[in-house]
């Protein structure tokens, strides 16, 4: 009984509660955690068809079985090491990131305006089509000019300034 009214007792008691507490809830949350943190990269046919037309592209010959293994190992690297950048917060206010996005979009822009321009007859064609959208209304404008009467003893040149007064 004497031992339950020592504050050294308390004070053990309630360091042990807090370290049951926080392993309790420290290993819920690594374990939500790691669940999460299981992520699949899944390499398709349209990946696969695009690194192998890369090479081809490059090499002037179509990869071999082991070179397209490497190719796809390179490929889950790469994703793998761009994941956990983005994680860490490393693509945010760089600026060597989003000039190199801007570039890539300044490429993808002019690559496909190269393929889709239209010619005389297609810009015809859709203008017939939507000419209101291209239609004017009418407008009119005006100019106000302020005159004084002239008094006695002075010409008028035409000029005038904002006031109304006459230049001479």
């Amino acid at each position: 009984m004497k031992l339950l009214r020592e504050p050294f007792f308390h004070f053990l008691l309630a360091g042990a509660g807090l370290f049951v507490a926080y392993t309790w809830l420290d290993d819920g949350v690594e374990t939500r955690s790691q669940a999460s943190s299981v992520r699949e990269i899944r390499v398709g046919e349209g990946e696969l068809r695009w690194v192998s037309e890369t090479w081809t592209r490059q090499w002037q010959r179509t990869p071999s079985p082991e070179e397209l293994r490497g190719l796809v190992a390179n490929l889950l690297k790469e994703e793998l090491l761009a994941r956990e950048a983005r994680e860490l917060g490393l693509d945010k206010d760089d600026t060597v990131v989003r000039r190199r996005l801007a570039q890539k979009m300044t490429f993808l822009i002019e690559d496909t305006a190269r393929i889709s321009e239209p010619d005389e007859s297609d810009l015809r064609q859709f203008y017939d089509a939507h000419k209101d959208n291209f239609r004017r209304t009418g407008r009119v404008s005006f100019v106000h000019v302020f005159l004084r009467p002239l008094e006695a003893g002075e010409r008028s040149n035409g000029r005038t300034t904002n006031t109304g007064e006459t230049r001479g």
